[in-house]
């Protein structure tokens, strides 16, 4: 191999390496030229294979390709231009560094690329690219109208193939731009002499003639050889996976069958229609508010097609501000219309309900269609919670409830006996932060409608307190064989039934067992599911998958027609019922009901005057306003019927209290006996509550995604594993549970800290020691330190989660950069003004003033990250979904922002940094065992690996894989350490047994700066090393046991110059020879 080598070094296209081997025939102007064309294609190839992956690696990935391939090509054609242009060598000059830049980019993106390739199969599928193209490629190439077949193992395996000869021809363009900067250099170096030769000519025949500038000029060629050549790159994370959410609406509204009806729905209806024709009012009002509410769940019974409910509610409520003389006059000339925004249940084609509602209404908030709207309190603060949801974030910003919703505290601070009535734990709901930002509208229970003459019925309905589901749905399926339909296609029915349900046998209550949660998802959690299933499978005679998508008209129709026992519908629905008395009603089980509550907010986009959309809120939710519904609708208000005890309601001729509070709740509870009865005789069930544990998501991701998966579990009997996922997901962020593996990653960064104070402490120990003045061990401590900071901040990803710990991770990865890449700058600088300086900088430079500037730099950069803590709202966020698993990350206002202010301040650095390096290296082919651009891109790719492999890892076996990424970024900043200092200090270790630092300056810095890359030269170093060794080692000993009596002797023999500091040393070396 070596032989071949050989023989193609010694081919006559390589014998000039200032030519390009494909051009050498031309002059080196013209193959400079023809060359940087061609490179300006490879370039524009590489671009395209930089960003193959694009948005599945970076969001900014593409943006920054961009920018680089901009850069390289303006570059390349300056330099071009350059070469014509005699005497502006700064045009040639330049393309060194950007075209090294270009290349180490490049490289970072061909290892982040490559690397997510390759450890793809450990990634969930939504970031594997093998499935990700191959899913692309099908959806590209097929047409799934019709009926197709295709290999997806083969297509897989195509994909696969392709990518990985997408990774090969990317290292070969790689290889070609190196190759190309390494013929670039030779062609400046020479180009250089060729422009300058008679200038350096002149400058070394006055330097013969000053012996003072000769001395100079000596020490300054010698000090060229400090800089060797260094690589490195900076790769910005930050993935967002991305996901079809919309789907087509395809549902079709179900026919109503009302051939064998018992009852008059005709008269039931008329409830309705009659007095909605009682008034008409022509009136012109002064201000027109505009209201979003939520159709009613029985669209098709109360014909909201047709408009006629939707007509009569707006007419009723705007019949009560006509005719109630309100305490601001400006009340009577509002109008109000209603806009009713339609909720269609799921079936098995469309399941994106919850999210296009909540969309919708967002947009409506932020486009400021509706003055007010009235939200259910799933929809109502859906975004809220510690752990926010970063998708719902990246599609309607940060908590559009604070920004777009009014704050009423302000208003009701004084005003806060207006709201006694309602009941505390609905009021309290309504607030964000202790701020109020919604007011209590109504409320809503679930309950079981039965036919009172039925004997079996009413046997049933006198044991329910007692009775489970499991032995309800048994009793009249199984020993009655009666007929039972519950519809639950709806996302909110199917989750409280499965919490009712589960509430029969568990106590899904903190006071009760902090760990509640649990039971949906430790051993317990299949069995409950497996339960949860049968009883659906037993009360539909096994038509599973029809009963999940029926509506609740349907299964009203059903009840009506007599073909189910029960109609499982709400409390608001018995008005319906009135003008019979066949129909009356029971709680559910155990008497366990989930309760909805209904709130009224004020958007803040509004354009009507603040003060009174207040009062038109405090009228609609007052008790009056609430009474009159409860009337006309059948709205159960929101009243605090804690106050309220059965002896009233059984003896509602007895005095009524004083309090006014009593007083309209006996109103409601002489109207509605019975309501009132069930209210306090319920247990209620709160959902958002139980579904708000310490970790838990926004609920608006709970209710997107967990019912579709509980429907295909129930009709499918399949993703039972993945059903209990989701709801460990819900209770526990990825990083909970790393078991042994977690105490490992703690245990082996722990041990490598160890390592690197050791050698911190060796560096000290050394630092008069030549070999290691010359790098300044100052600085390479903090490096060290700051090496470790970065190396340890992967463990603040694990818990416990606590706000203040977002703020210590902020500061924390903003000091472990900084001290990285703040004094490798800061050294590389004064090497670089040494060299481009004719004269010494002696003062300007040491240590002392360095440390000073460093100190400075960090101090602003403290303080301005400082000013972000305080000015900036900091929370934790999730990466991924329940149904695969949350990752935590930090994030804050704006963060956007101050991250490209920190992107382009380290940018700035690290190409100043390779400017430097470059620009210094090119003086001599020698150079040095410190490779700060190598340190910093190993960091960044690293960096990149962690972040990235962390977050999109599947659970499977996660914990041992987070314990391997911890151990490779422990081995990885122990070799970058090894790189920077531990090679010296090693060396100085195994070849000096004792060192006398005051002996030191009889030894020339200058000979342990250069390295050349020969083995002679290595040896050399260490023979010279140990001469050193044997030569201090006998000065030593002899001064000490002559001390007393030969100290002008000593004197004499051993030269010290006590008033050089070791970075002088460094900067204006002084040798005795």
């Amino acid at each position: 191999m070596y032989n071949i080598i050989e023989k193609i070094r010694k081919l006559k296209c390589f014998n000039d390496k200032s030519k390009c081997c494909f051009f050498y025939f031309l002059s080196k102007d013209l193959s400079a030229v023809v060359s940087s064309i061609f490179m300006m294609g490879i370039c524009i190839g590489t671009h395209f294979l930089n960003k193959m992956f694009d948005e599945d690696i970076s969001s900014s990935l593409s943006t920054a390709c961009y920018f680089f391939l901009i850069i390289v090509c303006i570059s390349l054609i300056v330099f071009i231009i350059g070469i014509y242009w005699n005497k502006h060598l700064i045009l040639i000059r330049q393309i060194i560094t950007c075209i090294s830049t270009y290349l180490f980019f490049s490289l970072s993106c061909f290892i982040c690329n490559f690397s997510s390739l390759l450890f793809s199969p450990i990634f969930y599928d939504d970031y594997n690219l093998v499935i990700i193209y191959a899913d692309s490629y099908i959806e590209d190439n097929y047409n799934f109208d019709e009926e197709v077949d295709y290999d997806y193992i083969e297509i897989k395996k195509y994909i696969k193939r392709k990518l990985y000869i997408q990774s090969i021809l990317h290292i070969i363009c790689i290889a070609l731009i190196i190759y190309y900067t390494s013929v670039v250099k030779a062609y400046f170096k020479e180009k250089e002499l060729d422009i300058l030769g008679e200038y350096e000519c002149g400058v070394n025949l006055n330097s013969s003639v000053n012996s003072n500038n000769n001395s100079t000029n000596h020490i300054n060629s010698s000090l060229i050889n400090i800089l060797r050549k260094g690589k490195g790159s900076n790769t910005n994370i930050s993935t967002v996976g991305k996901s079809n959410l919309y789907r087509s609406n395809n549902n079709s509204n179900s026919n109503l069958n009302l051939n064998n009806s018992n009852l008059s729905i005709n008269i039931i209806r008329s409830n309705i229609v009659i007095p909605f024709l009682i008034k008409e009012t022509n009136a012109e009002k002064t201000n027109t508010v505009n209201i979003l509410i939520r159709n009613p769940d029985l669209p098709e019974f109360l014909m909201v097609e047709d408009e006629i409910w939707q007509s009569f509610y707006e007419s009723t409520i705007n019949q009560y501000f006509e005719e109630t003389e309100m305490k601001n006059p400006l009340l009577n000339d509002v109008e109000f219309s209603f806009s009713f925004l339609n909720y269609t249940p799921s079936d098995s084609n469309y399941t994106d309900q919850y999210w296009e509602h909540e969309m919708y209404i967002i947009d409506s908030i932020i486009a400021g269609d509706f003055d007010l709207l009235i939200l259910d309190e799933r929809i109502l603060f859906s975004e809220i919670s510690f752990m926010e949801t970063f998708y719902l974030e990246y599609y309607v910003g940060r908590e559009p409830s604070k920004k777009n919703l009014l704050n009423l505290s302000p208003y009701f601070d004084k005003k806060k006996t207006q709201l006694s009535f309602h009941d505390p734990k609905i009021l309290k709901d309504g607030y964000i932060d202790d701020q109020l930002y919604a007011l209590p509208y109504e409320m809503d229970f679930d309950l079981l409608y039965y036919r009172h003459k039925d004997d079996v019925s009413n046997d049933l309905v006198k044991k329910m307190e007692s009775l489970t589901w499991n032995e309800f749905v048994s009793t009249i399926i199984d020993e009655l064989n009666y007929p039972l339909e519950m519809a639950i296609s709806y996302d909110d029915d199917l989750i409280n039934f499965l919490i009712e349900y589960t509430s029969n046998t568990y106590n899904l209550t903190k006071t009760y067992d902090p760990d509640y949660f649990k039971v949906f998802y430790n051993e317990t959690g299949k069995e409950l599911l497996y339960s949860f299933r049968n009883i659906v499978e037993k009360y539909t005679h096994d038509s599973v998958e029809d009963s999940l998508y029926i509506t609740l008209d349907d299964a009203l129709i059903d009840f009506i027609n007599g073909e189910s026992t029960f109609f499982k519908g709400k409390a608001s629905h018995h008005n319906l019922f009135n003008e019979t008395s066949s129909i009356s009603f029971t709680l559910p089980p155990r008497y366990i009901s989930a309760k909805y509550n209904k709130y009224l907010v004020i958007n803040k986009n509004s354009n009507i005057n603040k003060d009174l959309l207040v009062d038109i809120a405090l009228e609609l939710t007052s008790e009056n306003m609430q009474l009159y519904r409860a009337k006309n609708f059948g709205s159960i208000p929101t009243f605090d019927f804690s106050k309220i005890n059965k002896n009233n309601l059984n003896n509602r001729n007895n005095n009524r209290n004083n309090k006014r509070d009593d007083d309209i709740i006996n109103i409601y509870c002489e109207i509605e006996p019975d309501i009132c009865t069930k209210i306090l005789e319920m247990k209620p069930l709160y959902i958002k509550d139980i579904f708000k544990t310490k970790y838990a998501p926004a609920f608006f991701e709970i209710e997107y995604i967990l019912p579709d998966f509980l429907r295909t579990y129930i009709a499918h009997d399949s993703e039972e594993e993945r059903v209990t996922t989701i709801f460990k997901n819900i209770d526990h962020l990825i990083l909970s549970d790393l078991g042994v593996f977690g105490v490992l990653s703690y245990i082996v960064a722990s041990f490598f800290s160890i390592i690197f104070f050791i050698i911190m402490y060796l560096v000290y120990k050394y630092k008069e020691h030549p070999y290691l003045k010359v790098i300044s061990p100052i600085f390479c401590n903090i490096i060290i330190f700051g090496c470790i900071l970065d190396m340890t901040k992967i463990l603040l990803d694990m818990p416990p989660y606590f706000p203040i710990k977002v703020h210590i991770a902020y500061l924390y990865d903003s000091i472990s950069v900084n001290l990285i890449y703040l004094p490798m700058f800061m050294v590389t600088y004064r090497i670089y003004r040494i060299y481009q300086s004719k004269s010494f900088i002696m003062n300007s430079l040491n240590n002392k003033r360095l440390l000073m500037i460093l100190g400075i730099i960090i101090s602003v950069n403290l303080l301005y990250k400082i000013s972000v803590l305080i000015t900036s709202d900091f929370y934790y966020s999730t990466y991924n979904y329940i149904s695969s698993s949350r990752f935590p990350m930090w994030l804050f206002t704006n963060y956007p922002v101050h991250d490209m202010i920190d992107k382009i301040f380290l940018y700035s650095v690290y190409i100043a940094l390779l400017f430097m390096i470059i620009t210094t290296e090119r003086q001599a082919k020698s150079y040095g065992d410190i490779s700060y651009t190598y340190i910093i891109f190993v960091i960044n790719i690293s960096e990149f690996i962690i972040t990235s492999f962390s977050q999109k890892m599947s659970h499977e076996h996660y914990s041992f894989y987070f314990f391997l990424l911890v151990l490779y970024i422990c081995v990885v900043t122990f070799v970058c350490i090894y790189i920077l200092v531990g090679a010296r200090v090693l060396l100085i270790i195994l070849t000096i047994s004792e060192f006398n630092p005051t002996n030191n300056s009889n030894y020339d810095l200058r000979e342990f700066i250069p390295l050349k890359a020969s083995r002679k030269r290595y040896f050399s170093l260490i023979m010279k090393l140990k001469d050193m060794a044997t030569h201090t080692f006998t000065k030593y000993t002899t001064s000490r046991s002559n001390m007393s009596n030969n100290s002008s002797n000593m004197s004499s023999n051993v030269n010290i110059n006590s008033t050089t500091s070791s970075t002088d040393a460094f900067i204006n070396p002084k040798s005795n020879h």
